[in-house]
């Protein structure tokens, strides 16, 4: 009762190359489409390594399943490595089923990324934002630096919205700390990069999977 009450948290060294943690921003930016003569939501998405706080951002029309793990093969391109384990939320996207005492049910195309890569994935608790709280720090920098400095600008592609970000994101990564030496990138650079397990030779090709009932005549 006396330790609930004083919410006493352990602090987490990280160890360099050992996680990526992964997820969407809450807030949204805009891409207007001239055919339908409106606005399009842009989602995004946000992968930082806990022990550099390096980070990556980039822009999608919506959060499916095809284009979360798109997120995820251009992150780790962007890393120029891969990270042994994989922290994402509960999205659907990616998690099925997610029961206290059992291990997660994953989606199939995700499970074979994480195969491919050499990924374990451990999906944050549910309601525990501090399993993930280098990808939630990072999220509200993101939200903070990239969104508020792009909100009010008019993009009519989300490749020219994906170029914006970038732009702010590089600057971010290369902002220097206050309370320690170097920045995202210098510090991943100098102390992470090397620890980071090599990109296989071609990046993951996506494919899709669904229950199919076979017809009276035997075809699908």
């Amino acid at each position: 009762a006396y330790a609930a009450s004083k919410k006493a948290t352990l602090r987490i060294k990280r160890k360099p190359g050992e996680i990526m943690e992964v997820d969407w921003v809450g807030d949204t930016l805009k891409v207007y489409d001239a055919a339908s003569c409106c606005d399009i939501p842009a989602y995004i998405f946000v992968a930082v390594l806990p022990c550099s706080l390096y980070g990556y951002a980039e822009a999608f029309p919506d959060m499916k399943s095809n284009h979360w793990i798109e997120a995820h093969i251009h992150a780790y391109s962007f890393f120029g490595g891969v990270t042994r384990i994989l922290v994402p939320d509960n999205l659907k996207t990616g998690v099925i089923e997610h029961k206290k005492y059992e291990d997660p049910v994953l989606n199939k195309s995700y499970q074979e990324m994480a195969d491919y890569y050499g990924i374990a994935i451990i999906p944050a608790r549910v309601k525990k934002p501090r399993d993930k709280s280098a990808a939630e720090g990072s999220v509200f920098s993101v939200a903070t630096t990239i969104i508020g400095k792009l909100r009010n600008r008019t993009f009519f592609t989300f490749e020219s919205l994906n170029k914006a970000i970038y732009i702010e994101l590089n600057k971010l990564n290369n902002e220097e700390f206050q309370k320690r030496e170097g920045s995202r990138k210098s510090v991943y650079m100098n102390e992470e990069k090397d620890y980071m397990n090599p990109l296989p030779e071609h990046p993951f090709e996506l494919s899709e999977w669904k229950m199919a009932t076979a017809q009276l005549n035997y075809h699908i």
